[in-house]
C-alpha cells in the first residue's frame, strides 16, 4: 500500500495542475484524480478545462424557467472560511427577507477558475513546516500567532560590528 505522499508524488507525475490543488493527506481526492486518469487516459485537470462553468449553468436552468428572461437574485458568497461563511449567508437572507433588492447593479460574473483555484491551492510555509489549504488559509496563518512566534524565533540577532 502507498503512503499519501507517494500517491501525490505520482499524481504530480500525471497531472501537476491537479495535485497542486489536492493536499497530500487528502488521499480519496488524490486516488479519484489518479483514477480519472487510468480510466479516461484524460487527466482530471483537463477534464475540469472542457466543463462548462458551473455559474453558466446556475443562469442557464433559472433563466429557462423565467418568463422575462431576468435573472433571479444570486449573490455569490465566498465559503472559503468555514469560520463566517454561515454568518454571511444569513446576512444576505436577512437583508433579502427585508426587501433589499439585488437588482440594480448586475452581479459581477465570477471567475470560475480564479475562485477555484483561490479555494484550494495549496501553500506550504517552510517556516511552520506546514501544508495550508486556500489562499485564505494562508493569508490568516502568515497573520496568525503560531506563525509570527515561529517567525521571532528564526531571527537571529547580527554579531556587533566593530
Amino acid at each position: 500500500m502507498l503512503t499519501n505522499a507517494e500517491l501525490h508524488a505520482h499524481l504530480k507525475a500525471i497531472d501537476p495542475e491537479s495535485a497542486a490543488l489536492v493536499h497530500p493527506n487528502n488521499r480519496y481526492r488524490v486516488l479519484r484524480a489518479i483514477q480519472i486518469f487510468e480510466k479516461t487516459g484524460k487527466r482530471k485537470s483537463e477534464h475540469r478545462a472542457n466543463q462548462k462553468p458551473h455559474r453558466s449553468w446556475v443562469k442557464s436552468r433559472l433563466m429557462q424557467r423565467r418568463e422575462g428572461k431576468e435573472l433571479p437574485s444570486i449573490i455569490p458568497i465566498d465559503t472559503s472560511n468555514p469560520n463566517d461563511y454561515i454568518a454571511k449567508a444569513l446576512e444576505k437572507l436577512s437583508d433579502w427577507q427585508r426587501g433589499v433588492n439585488f437588482y440594480p447593479e448586475k452581479v459581477a460574473e465570477l471567475d470560475a477558475d480564479d475562485y477555484y483555484g483561490a479555494a484550494n491551492r495549496q501553500h506550504y510555509c517552510e517556516l511552520c513546516g506546514i501544508m495550508v489549504q486556500s489562499d485564505a488559509s494562508y493569508q490568516k496563518h502568515l497573520e496568525g500567532k503560531k506563525h509570527k512566534a515561529m517567525k521571532k524565533r528564526s531571527v537571529k540577532p547580527e554579531a556587533p560590528s566593530d
